[in-house]
């Protein structure tokens, strides 16, 4: 295969070595799949990791906005990022 060098702040090494071991791929197979997947399928997400972002953000409301506004919330705005 060719190789690309392609340059990442030491965060975002910390974030993608996470997303790669929690998925049980390598970093560069995560970086792989997401650079080729997100422009053909639109969505960088699992259904498990969109129930994850709604929890996170109803947990950060403290409880303040019911969860079905969080999740419509949520959904408006993935659909507004990958459009």
């Amino acid at each position: 295969m060719p190789v690309v060098k392609v340059t990442f702040t030491e965060d975002d090494i910390q974030l993608l070595d996470r997303d790669a071991q929690q998925h049980g791929t390598s970093r560069a197979e995560l970086i792989r799949q997401r650079t080729l997947t997100r422009h053909t399928t639109g969505s960088p997400f699992t259904t498990a990791e969109y129930h994850r972002v709604v929890a996170n953000a109803h947990q950060f409301t403290r409880g303040s906005i019911d969860r079905l506004q969080v999740e419509s919330l949520v959904a408006f705005v993935l659909n507004q990022v990958m459009a």
